[in-house]
């Protein structure tokens, strides 16, 4: 459950809150050894944003909201984060509107850079859930991340108290639900992402433009079933929709 700015102090600021289930703890966890779903998360936005926090700091992911707060009360959990103002791409196209071939590579590129930072981690961190729902249109014309639920669930995997399902049916690789999942899951979500973006664009079906027929060669290879058939990494992907991006200007 999503809220905002509705805690004494804490005006401005996005709050996530989660009922804690005591009875979902792991078999064998003992008190202090395990993390609830929203700690987990937090403690992974302090990894990628907590530097920019400090005088000068700049975050390793800026296109996370900055952690601010984690606390419990009673039997619910709460995560404090930078409200961040915009639209979801998924709402954006659920009114009817529709992205230029130049908005979606653009997008596209940046996402690439997004996952490159995460799977250059040590270890690589996995977001696996990269789904419309979960990509803000900010005013600026910039993009931010909504959501790290998914990359905690995995990352904290051996730790957390309950297990967590990750991923959003129609976006998830088909290894996400064999429970091996890599970074080259999460380049199959991209490739399902930039499908989508391109179905929602008004073009004359029966004349593809050349950047369509290039971007439906990117989309084969993101989207092969076998990881080790896809693109090697996030880098090499976006090399490829850059010049896709140069070609068309």
């Amino acid at each position: 459950m999503w809220t905002a700015a509705v805690l004494p102090g804490l005006r401005g600021c996005a709050v996530k809150i989660r009922d804690r289930k005591e009875n979902g703890k792991k078999r064998g966890a003992e008190k202090g050894s395990f993390l609830f779903p929203l700690e987990g998360e937090a403690e992974l936005l302090k990894v990628l944003t907590w530097s920019a926090n400090e005088p000068g700091g700049e975050p390793l992911c800026p296109e996370l909201p900055r952690f601010v707060d984690y606390f419990q009360d009673g039997k619910r959990e709460y995560l404090v984060m930078e409200y961040l103002r915009g639209v979801t791409l998924g709402a954006y196209l659920r009114g009817g509107n529709v992205c230029l071939e130049e908005d979606i590579l653009k997008l596209s590129i940046g996402l690439c850079g997004f996952l490159e930072k995460l799977h250059r981690h040590v270890p690589p961190i996995l977001y696996l859930d990269l789904a419309p729902d979960n990509i803000l249109l900010t005013p600026s014309g910039g993009f931010r991340i909504t959501d790290l639920g998914a990359a905690a669930a995995w990352h904290w995997r051996e730790k957390l108290a309950e297990t967590i399902l990750y991923g959003t049916p129609g976006y998830a690789a088909p290894e996400q639900y064999h429970g091996q999942p890599g970074p080259a899951s999460d380049i199959y979500s991209l490739g399902i992402l930039i499908h989508l973006l391109c179905s929602s664009e008004k073009t004359d079906s029966q004349h593809p433009s050349k950047c369509q027929h290039m971007l439906k060669d990117i989309v084969s290879t993101c989207t092969q079933k076998d990881p080790a058939q896809r693109y090697p990494d996030s880098l090499t992907l976006k090399r490829k929709l850059q010049a896709v991006l140069s070609d068309i200007r």
